[in-house]
């Protein structure tokens, strides 16, 4: 792509308060297996886009089958399948990992056993200075967050890329300003909504550049009385890190990054 089509693309194509009110349908302890026609409508159509952007991006995410039936006679939809799967979080966060390791994203599960930090094993090794930046930013989340359940989840994320074009930003501002100015800018407002990838918000964003790579964090577990998890998640999220992701590829390509720059 080129970097006008990749500036055209729209990152907020529907009001930003109608999906955190979708996202209230999951959140609320007393969720029905009923909901509203209007209310799903709004559901599908938005996973419907979704569905569609992805694919029209070449990213290579197998997403849930979602099958309706709407009723005319009785007003309402039964969605029994689905809501064990969206109120534990499972559903969103099959495809947030999915999306994030296709745009070049690595993550790791880290979680607490009594006062040591550790992986879970169903993810891979971490190299020491990926280990030593992801328990950075757990410890500031923990700190935040003083989760009062021994079951929390810290989902921590990085990217080389992007840690490479900051750093490289920093010491080339004028030529990246002179040869990247409107791809940067649309980097910097991406930046600011990444950060906020569920649509709750915390007392700081959990994101930071640390030693070479940008790195995400996100919480699932209970946080004071309320529970977290990936049903609260901000479904444009998936567009604005899949258009950052292309944008990050045209700039390295533009300023001829090495593979060993990065590292």
């Amino acid at each position: 792509m080129n970097l006008e089509d990749i500036l055209a693309i729209d990152t907020t194509p529907i009001d930003e308060g109608m999906v955190y009110d979708i996202s209230k349908i999951w959140v609320s302890t007393y969720v029905s297996s009923h909901l509203s026609v209007e209310k799903w409508v709004r559901f599908l159509l938005l996973y419907r886009y979704i569905e569609k952007f992805i694919a029209d991006m070449n990213i290579a995410v197998s997403l849930p089958v979602v099958n309706y039936c709407l009723s005319g006679k009785d007003k309402s939809v039964n969605i029994e399948n689905y809501i064990m799967q969206w109120y534990s979080g499972e559903f969103a966060g099959k495809i947030f990992t999915q999306v994030m390791t296709e745009c070049n994203w690595q993550y790791r599960i880290m979680v607490y056993k009594e006062k040591v930090l550790t992986r879970l094993p169903d993810t891979e090794p971490c190299q020491l200075g990926e280990w030593k930046s992801a328990a950075k930013l757990v410890r500031k989340m923990k700190k935040i967050l003083k989760p009062n359940r021994s079951n929390a989840k810290y989902y921590i994320f990085w990217n080389y890329n992007l840690g490479w074009y900051l750093q490289f930003r920093k010491q080339n501002y004028r030529k990246v300003k002179l040869a990247f100015s409107e791809g940067d800018k649309k980097i910097e407002e991406l930046l600011k909504e990444i950060c906020r990838p569920l649509c709750i918000k915390f007392e700081e964003d959990f994101c930071m550049l640390d030693a070479g790579k940008y790195l995400l964090g996100l919480f699932e577990g209970w946080n004071g009385d309320g529970a977290v998890n990936f049903r609260m998640m901000n479904s444009l999220f998936f567009i604005r890190i899949a258009v950052l992701d292309k944008l990050l590829e045209y700039a390295m390509e533009l300023f001829k990054m090495n593979k060993e720059d990065k590292m």
